[in-house]
């Protein structure tokens, strides 16, 4: 259970719609587009992780380091 989900609301949803809006930017996704849960992953991984961009998606999140660790192998 979400600790952020009060009745069905996220009281951190500006910081999630943030988020998403630079996953959308970074992977140039259009609107009302289908895109492959493969190919989605594969650009995630190559363009936010590989490419080093995960901080400036979410290096404001408190769970930041721990997904930069596993990113890393855990190293």
């Amino acid at each position: 259970a979400c600790p952020f989900d009060h009745g069905g609301v996220c009281e951190t949803e500006e910081k999630v719609v943030r988020y998403d809006n630079r996953v959308i930017d970074m992977l140039s996704l259009r609107p009302g587009e289908t895109y492959s849960y493969t190919g989605l992953s594969d650009a995630v991984r190559e363009k936010i992780f590989d490419g080093g961009k995960l901080s400036d998606v979410c290096g404001d999140c408190e769970w930041h380091g721990l997904c930069e660790s596993v990113i890393a192998g855990g190293k």
